[in-house]
């Protein structure tokens, strides 16, 4: 790497002094060594352990690194009081010292474990911020977010709007594409993250003004072209000098002189340019100046932006920096910028510096310039490591800085080197030692890879038949990109059900295996390929639960819910959570699912998101559904209840509306917060899945490592070039030259030849690379000379294999997971839950008078069914009943939403609405009598109603036999019993008259063809057929609870006036046929209600 000596690393005598660079290879027990040189210090050296600072770069390896100090502290402790421990190095480093030495150093170590400085980066940035704020400038009270996203896009808005929107009309056109909200927040972006934009010196004037010149330019080709075949058009078609497939091609578009440009511009587009056209020299002269014409006018649309981009840059970090001040915000990346300010100022040496002893800076490869500076500042002649493994510098996206590395090294007293692998196992070092044997394989003469060795003591553990595997690192070759998916479910399971495979003499579980790939959308096209095996699998990325295919369906339902209409509606219920294919929803009257969607717009007003989405998730039977679909489904699940909870949090801290809701969720899918990590599935017995980045540092048994070509992006693809210069500077550019576009290119060959050792450096056991043929020649494997190596290693245990042959009939059935009998004893229930009772009389077709007779209408013409009653409930949901005036608009409305029901006038066709006004003029004015009181709806006032009245009450352990003791003869429970959770309902209509409080329920049940079916034995027939006495005795609880809390002094015999059910059909106005009233006894709705609540007595 440099000329700098390199020495063996040996834990127990490394001197502890000066300034140290450990490289640790891969495998090679970097924690463990840590945390025995922690132990020295304390012992050796007295170095108090609060002096002592630990940083590193993930809280995951800090956890584990605080974990294992905190051991071997403890074990030494333990050991010097006498207890005996199997640690050697613990053993030794105590012996040495001598026991009662020790012990008193120990103690106090042990002592002060609470105050023990295992950091991040940014947390050590942050503590000395706080610590020590007049030193480094800072405010007293800030707040340290994760990601100012909101902040930005305020700024980038604004920007948009005033700079973009006003340009004209046309070049508005021209460079929207380039000049979006999206593009200016990406440029944004980077330069906050520290980053040199790169513009051509042009002014936004004189690039504007030679945009406008090349737009000229490219219609003078364009009518050039088009011209040419105006005036040559007869003379093209009767070249006798070509061959067979040039006429042919003439033939094809010989129509007209315009058909003829058309067609030969087309076929100049082609990919695969057709040789028949060299016979027309020509015109493919004029298409080409065609195109660069384009090209030079497209180059301006690019060089215009960039030129905003330059301007813009600064004054948007200005605002942006303004915004946070304002607010008292600071990101991660500000603690790191405004604390390297303080430090190499000089302002806040002082102070930090007598912190610490010692320090060990852990992870040395992923940091950048400032960060380094800020250590090499304050620590340079303290007692100083840094740990690290060029080989695996993978996060250049994040500041990564392998030129920061590189002068770090060749600055520091010592670099030592870590080469045993205590990892894999013998035969897999071996393997990895020849795959990465080639000649500079990381291509990087600064970078050389050391092979590695293995413990004297190891051997291979992993067997098949009994034989160690002979062949511990294998590549596949498939065809395309979905071979490999497939390749890779099918060897998993191939793996698991031979039973001749074993580790340590045991059977492989799925949860030795684990699959790794580059991207995230890979990790899913896994998970999905493993679940059509219904093989188990966990990731462990922990993705952004915001980004996953159940946020867009949460959120279409909420968009549906608020905005109820057959777009919305039918968006979202495609989901395989609904089990509703497009077949089925057209097939089902759309309605039905209308009426469904007004209802939880309803339930999302009265009570918020959570019991909106409760109640979808019930009306559309989404758990079951889910629970069926295996461990898939059981994921689906998981992530809807996960999104609900954060909905309702965030609705009830913010008291937001169903607007204002919807407007964050969609733009929340960035967000950062731990909160919003999706909660991962149980890792017990399940292939873990998870990217090469959020693998490195973690070990895994056996790794499957599909998509491993990694090959050079498509310049289509690069919408912005990152690359550092040679002074180690980041910059980025959309015009890159080519020395920079030279150094881009480099700069990703090295980091994709590093993700291929991180990926392959993981497994303990065996590795598999799954690979398409497709543009192999450009795949990175071919860097460490793949076929030439095997070619020339005979017996070496890596293969490259042609394409195999898949099976895409197999199908892993040996741990399939078994239908599931989904019993809603559990959950939210509503009074069908626990009746199944329905009356309907039979129909009888019978003419009843001409189309303008009411009693045609209502008995005959009216359709039957739950659509209607639906359809006339939304009528009398927004009566005034008070006010006539108002009845004919409000019918209108209600008609828009049912219009095959409620039918408003058309040409040729007068439709029905009188009919609806002449139900409502009768309902209204029927006569109610109840309790020796008589009164008619039309005597209520608007705001003496509250119809559609959701209810929600917990019911436990429901019994059917306790339940009947207080139904009485007419009130049957005739659905499932022993029920816990939430009883839940809509009471059509709760008003209020002269101090009593009543309950309404609107019925369009058909009864018969006369108003006689009507009468008082009618409705009563009803009322027992349909179980309907069942359904007001809930009603009745209901509705007494929620007046009890409402009505402070509550009493059922003075406020509780009873219940009213309409049969609508069979009602006259200033009679009482068609209505059925009661009023319940106080005492039984009071024992049903014990019953509900699992307090009764038996």
């Amino acid at each position: 790497m440099s000329q700098q000596k390199t020495d063996n690393f040996d834990v127990m005598n490394v001197p502890l002094q000066g300034s140290n660079l450990i490289e640790a290879s891969a495998g090679t027990g970097k924690t463990y060594s840590l945390a025995i040189l922690v132990l020295r210090l304390v012992v050796e050296k007295n170095v108090p352990l609060e002096r002592i600072l630990m940083v590193t770069f993930t809280r995951d390896a800090t956890a584990e690194l605080e974990d294992r100090v905190r051991q071997f502290i403890r074990q030494a402790y333990n050991y010097s009081l006498g207890v005996n421990i199997d640690n050697k190095e613990i053993i030794e480093v105590v012996n040495n010292a001598g026991k009662e030495i020790a012990c008193e150093k120990l103690g106090k170590a042990v002592e002060s474990l609470d105050i023990l400085s295992v950091m991040t980066i940014h947390s050590f940035c942050e503590k000395s911020l706080r610590a020590f704020p007049f030193e480094t400038g800072q405010p007293f009270r800030f707040e340290v977010v994760e990601e100012i996203d909101r902040l930005r896009m305020q700024v980038v808005n604004d920007y948009w709007r005033k700079k973009v929107t006003t340009l004209d009309e046309e070049l508005f056109k021209e460079f929207s594409e380039r000049l979006n909200r999206q593009t200016i927040d990406e440029v944004l972006r980077k330069a906050l993250d520290g980053r040199e934009y790169i513009a051509q010196a042009d002014s936004e004037k004189e690039v504007l003004q030679k945009f406008k010149e090349s737009e000229e330019e490219l219609k003078k080709a364009q009518e050039a072209f088009a011209g040419y075949f105006e005036e040559n058009f007869e003379a093209i078609l009767q070249r006798q000098d070509l061959n067979r497939y040039a006429q042919n091609f003439l033939i094809e578009i010989n129509t007209s002189a315009e058909t003829l440009r058309d067609g030969f511009y087309n076929k100049f587009e082609e990919s695969r340019r057709p040789q028949y056209l060299d016979s027309f020299p020509e015109e493919e002269k004029l298409y080409k100046d065609i195109k660069r014409k384009q090209k030079a006018r497209n180059d301006y649309i690019v060089t215009y932006a960039s030129a905003v981009f330059a301007q813009a840059i600064e004054e948007l970090k200005q605002k942006v920096a303004n915004l946070k001040a304002q607010k008292q915000v600071i990101d991660f990346d500000d603690q790191i910028d405004l604390l390297h300010k303080a430090v190499m100022d000089g302002t806040a040496q002082e102070v930090l510096k007598g912190q610490y002893d010692a320090v060990f800076i852990d992870e040395f490869q992923d940091t950048d310039k400032k960060q380094f500076e800020i250590f090499h500042t304050l620590y340079s002649g303290k007692i100083l490591f840094y740990i690290g493994d060029p080989k695996q510098s993978i996060y250049g996206w994040r500041k990564a800085d392998m030129g920061t590395y590189k002068k770090a090294r060749n600055g520091v007293d010592n670099v030592y080197s870590m080469n045993v692998n205590y990892r894999s196992t013998p035969s897999y070092i071996g393997s990895l030692n020849g795959f990465f044997s080639s000649v500079n394989p990381f291509n990087d003469e600064k970078i050389t890879y050391t092979k590695v060795n293995c413990p004297d003591n190891s051997e291979d553990t992993f067997t098949h038949n009994g034989s160690p595997i002979q062949n511990p690192l294998e590549f596949y070759q498939v065809r395309n990109q979905k071979q490999i998916t497939t390749l890779t479910a099918n060897s998993i399971a191939e793996l698991i059900t031979d039973e001749g495979y074993k580790i340590d003499d045991r059977e492989l579980t799925f949860s030795d295996i684990t699959v790794i790939v580059r991207t995230n959308d890979q990790v899913k096209k896994i998970k999905d390929e493993l679940n059509k095996l219904n093989i188990p699998s966990v990731t462990v990325d922990k993705p952004k639960i915001l980004k996953t295919d159940e946020a867009d369906f949460v959120r279409h339902v909420m968009v549906a819910a608020h905005r109820p209409s057959r777009k919305n509606i039918n968006r979202a219920l495609l989901s395989s959570a609904t089990n509703i294919s497009i077949r089925s929803l057209v097939e089902t009257d759309e309605l039905e699912h209308l009426e469904n969607f007004i209802r939880l717009k309803e339930t999302w007003n009265s009570h918020g998101i959570y019991a909106m989405l409760s109640q979808f998730i019930v009306m559309y039977n989404v758990r079951h559904h889910c629970l069926r679909m295996g461990t898939q489904g059981q994921r689906i699940l998981t992530n809807i209840q996960h999104i609900a909870e954060i909905l309702h949090r965030y609705e009830y801290q913010n008291k937001k509306t169903p607007t204002e809701l919807i407007e964050w969720f969609s733009k929340s899918s960035n967000e950062s917060s731990e909160e919003y990590e999706q909660r991962i599935e149980s890792e017990d017995n399940a292939v873990k899945i998870t990217t090469i980045h959020k693998s490195k540092g973690l070990t895994f048994g056996i790794v499957f490592a599909p998509f491993l070509d990694l090959k050079p992006k498509d310049e289509d693809d690069i919408s912005i070039w990152n690359f550092r210069d040679e002074e180690g500077i980041h910059r980025f550019t959309h015009q890159p030259t080519d020395e920079q576009v030279e150094l881009y290119r480099l700069q990703e060959e090295q980091e994709n030849r590093r993700l291929i050792y991180v990926a392959l450096t993981r497994a303990k056991y065996i590795g598999v690379v799954i690979v398409s043929s497709y543009q192999f020649d450009q795949s990175c494997l071919n860097a460490f000379n793949l076929p030439e190596f095997i070619e020339a290693k005979e017996g070496w245990a890596t293969q490259l294999r042609e394409p195999l042959k898949i099976d895409s009939t197999t199908s892993f059935a040996a741990k399939q997971v078994p239908d599931i009998l989904v019993k809603n004893h559990f959950g939210i229930h509503s009074y069908s839950a626990l009746s199944r009772a329905h009356f309907a009389f039979p129909f009888e077709a019978e003419e009843l008078g001409d189309e303008n007779s009411y009693d045609q209408f209502v008995f005959q013409d009216l359709k039957r069914g739950a659509k209607v009653g639906t359809a006339v409930h939304s009528i009398f949901e927004y009566l005034d009943f008070a006010n006539p005036d108002s009845w004919d608009q409000t019918i209108l409305d209600a008609s828009k939403y049912y219009p095959n029901i409620i039918k408003a006038p058309q040409e040729g066709n007068p439709g029905n609405l009188h009919h609806f006004k002449q139900m409502v003029e009768h309902v209204l004015g029927a006569n109610i009598t109840l309790n020796g009181t008589s009164f008619s709806l039309s005597q209520v006032s608007k705001k003496q109603t509250l119809p559609e009245l959701e209810f929600y009450f917990s019911i436990n352990k429901v019994n059917k036999t306790e339940i009947d003791k207080y139904l009485g003869e007419d009130a049957k429970l005739t659905g499932e019993a022993d029920l816990q959770g939430l009883m839940t309902g809509f009471v059509d209509l709760l008003f209020e008259h002269k101090g009593k409080y009543y309950i309404a329920d609107w019925k369009t049940n058909h009864l018969g063809n006369s108003v006689e079916h009507y009468n008082t034995q009618g409705v009563e027939q009803a009322m027992l057929g349909s179980n309907y006495h069942l359904q007001y005795m809930i009603y009745t609880v209901a509705v007494v609870r929620w007046l009890r809390q409402r009505i402070k002094d509550f009493s059922y015999e003075k406020h509780f006036g009873g219940i009213i059910y309409l049969f609508l059909r069979g009602i006259r106005k200033s009679k009482s046929t068609g209505i059925y009233v009661n009023r319940p006894q106080e005492e039984d709705i009071l024992l049903l209600d014990q019953a509900f609540s699992g307090s009764h007595t038996s």
